[in-house]
């Protein structure tokens, strides 16, 4: 369930178009006010969730998120959120620490939310060691193993 209605679909493997499409590179600062690259992931799968801070369904996935960086980093899962909060650090610096998030969050800009098409949130993205792109979820899935399914894939 997203916070859109209207795209609440359930997601399915990408077309065979848009499968293993590169995923668009993008520099986008961090919470640290430093610049972060996607290229700088490279070698490590990654989840991009893009999210914002008043998104109830992004509340409720960013802990089983938080739990599967974890769990799989060490090998090779990288976790990143992109915030789309307006506010930014006064708004987020307080939900990362409220829920006790420990992977990276960045701070969307229009570019990004072009490249990747961002209509609902949360919108999710897999992203192989390679940077392309294998899978797509919009809106929330709710579930730690529907993720984590997906992710071993490409571990």
């Amino acid at each position: 369930m997203g916070c859109d209605p209207s795209l609440d679909e359930e997601s399915d493997e990408l077309p065979p178009s848009k499968q293993a499409e590169s995923a668009p590179n993008f520099y986008l600062l961090n919470t640290e006010e430093e610049t972060v690259s996607l290229s700088g992931f490279r070698g490590q799968v990654v989840l991009l969730d893009f999210w914002a801070a008043w998104c109830k369904p992004c509340q409720t996935e960013m802990p089983i998120f938080d739990r599967l960086y974890n769990q799989h980093q060490t090998e090779g899962l990288n976790v990143v959120g992109i915030a789309l909060d307006r506010e930014r650090m006064e708004v987020v610096n307080p939900f990362i620490k409220k829920f006790g998030i420990d992977y990276p969050i960045l701070f969307a800009n229009d570019r990004v939310l072009k490249d990747y098409d961002i209509m609902a949130l949360p919108t999710t993205i897999l992203i192989d060691r390679e940077g392309r792109i294998q899978r797509r979820f919009e809106g929330a899935e709710g579930s730690k193993t529907v993720y984590e399914q997906e992710i071993k894939k490409w571990l």
